[in-house]
């Protein structure tokens, strides 16, 4: 009698697959926003800009040893020791230093990669295939330690390693950066059972003669990096940043910006 009134329904044989089939789909529509999600959360964004221009060699007088340009950049060398002057805004000054010292980058990166990952254990069942994972998590707000202006810098250095043939991610310069704030001994180096990365001396000098200053450096050693610091190739930097106070200081390639007990302070 059901079937002969209007807006009946026929009975027919119960489905449970469908419920199933449901939840299957909400579990898979759950997974695929919790991983775009994650990967939102772990991804550093990259402020814009371009590097354009090429390197060109100049030599300052007979006999002088040549030097590199890049736009008002340059990097010479000192009796062995090379000498880099860069100014300019910050993605254009990350992008000179990135330019002139391509060579030596990805080294300073693969000596330091090993104390950044290894501050994530690979215990555990899934240990090592969600070790990447969980390193990223991890590390996720290491970019927010920097100011807008160092990011760009860091932005910079990673396209203008690019533009000299070295392909380097915006993620390993954010986090060699961090290597002595955040990183651990490699477990190849004597430093795993100091637990000590980085060692270093600071020196207090006094100008006698006027004006009175106070000369404040401090000297690093970096005997917890992969190779114990000797890819690290010291490099002088005379830096002249647009808006902001010149400086100087030795450090290694990749270092962008100066520690500020390395720099000259007025007494008062």
């Amino acid at each position: 009698m059901t079937d002969l009134v209007i807006g009946g329904r026929r009975s027919g044989l119960p489905r449970p697959w469908r419920a199933g089939v449901i939840a299957v789909a909400m579990l898979g529509v759950a997974v695929v926003v919790g991983w775009f999600i994650y990967r939102r959360s772990v991804t550093y964004d990259v402020p814009s800009g371009e590097v354009s221009g090429a390197i060109t060699s100049v030599q300052s007088g007979p006999g002088a040893p040549p030097a590199l340009m890049y736009g008002t950049s340059s990097l010479s060398w000192v009796g062995g020791l090379p000498v880099l002057r860069i100014s300019g805004e910050a993605h254009a000054f990350g992008a000179a230093h990135g330019r002139l010292l391509a060579p030596w980058l990805s080294q300073v990166v693969a000596a330091a990669t090993p104390s950044i990952e290894h501050t994530v254990s690979d215990d555990g069942l899934f240990g090592g295939t969600t070790h990447a994972m969980r390193l990223a998590w991890r590390w996720r707000f290491i970019d927010d330690g920097l100011v807008d202006q160092d990011r760009r810098m860091v932005a910079g250095m990673t396209r203008g390693a690019e533009a000299s043939g070295v392909d380097l991610s915006f993620t390993d310069l954010v986090r060699t950066q961090a290597v002595l704030d955040v990183g651990v001994p490699s477990p190849r180096t004597d430093e795993a059972e100091q637990k000590s990365l980085a060692q270093s001396v600071t020196v207090i000098a006094h100008q006698a003669q006027a004006p009175a200053r106070v000369w404040i450096g401090r000297t690093f050693a970096l005997p917890g990096l992969d190779d114990g610091g000797e890819a690290e190739i010291p490099v002088v930097t005379i830096a002249h940043p647009e808006g902001r106070i010149p400086w100087a200081g030795v450090g290694w390639p990749g270092q962008l910006g100066v520690s500020p007990a390395s720099m000259p302070r007025a007494s008062r």
